[in-house]
């Protein structure tokens, strides 16, 4: 199971990102593009998503620093690191026995509790993350991941009453 949870997750959230970024780079760079990557708080903390998932995370902050640096002037390169958000987005098959019961109202309490503003986010509280990276209004930025997590780098990833 091990294996192939790590197969999966690093399939999806590392090579699916090199292998995006390469197969755009051409227009990208006609373009003067942007590529915009979703990375999560478990890119930055622990207790986010499990062991395989976060060292995946931490993998794709490499990922857009490296790709920023390579790129640039042509494209820029950047990230968005959501918090915990309420979604229709599972885990991988292979670990969908170890996720039951991490959904609905336990889950959204969870979230909660876990960043200081307190919020229960979804998947809109992000949007406009993205469409500032996107824009010509970030033209001076590349290789900077906006941390759209209710404030977790503040206090860590606490429980707060």
């Amino acid at each position: 199971i091990l294996e192939r949870a790590f197969d999966e997750i690093f399939a999806v959230n590392v090579k699916g990102g090199l292998f995006g970024a390469k197969a755009a780079l051409d227009l990208l760079r006609q373009s003067k593009g942007t590529l915009i990557f979703s990375i999560s708080n478990a890119g930055f903390y622990p207790d986010g998503g499990g062991p395989i998932y976060t060292a995946s995370k931490h993998a794709v902050v490499g990922l857009v620093r490296q790709l920023a640096c390579e790129l640039a002037p042509h494209v820029r390169v950047n990230g968005v690191a959501p918090g915990g958000t309420i979604s229709e987005i599972t885990g991988p098959p292979s670990l969908a026995a170890f996720c039951a019961g991490k959904q609905g109202p336990q889950r959204a309490e969870l979230i909660r509790h876990r960043n200081p503003l307190r919020l229960v986010q979804q998947p809109e509280d992000h949007a406009a993350a993205y469409v500032l990276l996107a824009s010509d209004q970030s033209r001076a930025i590349t290789g900077t991941i906006i941390e759209s997590d209710g404030g977790i780098g503040v206090r860590g990833m606490g429980y707060y009453e």
